[in-house]
């Protein structure tokens, strides 16, 4: 199903249905943008943990993975205390658009910058 969707879009799927869900009134579209934009992070997730696990020893996986949760998690909770200030001061949707934007422009910045990732050898899988 994913491989119908073109490259950029498929690596920039979470905020660009996340910044569209911002800008509709409409409550069954915006619903189809929550799931594009839900499948989109667990697909980033995925990727994430899978490029984790297979380029790191097999004695070093676990604590590897600990310290990549606990950072991960630690980073959910600055990141909802600023959209919470923003939201506060502005609004849901504009803070929801405005995290969307930054996210968006940091991954652009990083999809152009760093190809190394292109070029993983995943030896764990053949």
């Amino acid at each position: 199903f994913w491989y119908y969707f073109p490259d950029y879009l498929r690596r920039f799927l979470f905020t660009i249905s996340l910044f569209a869900f911002t800008l509709t009134t409409n409550f069954p579209l915006a619903l189809i943008f929550m799931f594009f934009s839900g499948a989109g992070i667990a697909a980033q997730m995925a990727l994430m943990q899978s490029i984790i696990q297979n380029n790191v020893e097999n004695n070093l996986r676990g604590r590897v993975m600990s310290i990549f949760v606990t950072a991960h998690q630690g980073m959910l909770f600055i990141g909802n205390f600023q959209i919470g200030w923003v939201a506060e001061h502005l609004g849901s949707r504009p803070a929801i658009a405005l995290g969307a934007a930054i996210v968006f422009f940091i991954a652009l910045y990083l999809y152009f910058t760093y190809t190394k990732l292109e070029n993983i050898e995943y030896s764990a899988i053949t």
